[in-house]
């Protein structure tokens, strides 16, 4: 959703964020995860662009990168990754040390930090649920960018701790029996 991105796709991620807005203000859970069955799918990408489009409303917004084992929110913010996620739930980090706040937005990433040999366990922690908390009481919006749930486990642990799940899918891609 920066500048170069194209009218018709910043009104797409607008709509999704009014859908959002409307959905979540009748939950007491502002905690959105965002998966898709499969990889390249671009729940990343979409991810991103909707903790943006959020955060340039003027809420406070959080996007938390749990795709531990490929994650890449790093990457599509210019960020390092030498700590995140996976150094907060192992207790070697804090997050005041390790969130970074995006272009002077109402924006903070997380990213996941090196790849732990158990991330699954770690976000079944009780550390993932205290940090999940404390999020959600600190920003207006917290976003969860998670593998495929169809590959891995890891966002479908995560999904009772969340006021909504955006499910990704790609267009000529992602297949469904009826």
């Amino acid at each position: 959703v920066g500048e170069k991105a194209d009218f018709h796709v910043k009104e797409a991620y607008k709509i999704i964020r009014t859908n959002l807005m409307f959905t979540l203000a009748s939950v007491q859970n502002n905690i959105i995860l965002v998966s898709s069955a499969e990889s390249a799918a671009g729940k990343s990408l979409t991810c991103a662009n909707l903790a943006i489009s959020m955060a340039q409303t003027g809420k406070k917004v959080v996007l938390i990168d749990a795709d531990m084992r490929k994650s890449v929110q790093h990457r599509i913010f210019g960020l390092t990754n030498k700590d995140g996620l996976s150094t907060i739930l192992s207790g070697t980090s804090e997050l005041e040390t390790v969130v970074t706040t995006y272009q002077k937005m109402t924006l903070d990433i997380l990213t996941a930090g090196p790849t732990p040999p158990n991330p699954v366990e770690l976000l079944s922690s009780q550390r993932m649920s205290d940090l999940l908390n404390k999020l959600q009481k600190q920003y207006d919006y917290v976003f969860v960018d998670t593998p495929p749930v169809s590959i891995l486990s890891d966002g479908l642990v995560l999904a009772s701790k969340v006021g909504g799940t955006i499910l990704v899918a790609r267009q000529n891609q992602t297949t469904y029996d009826n």
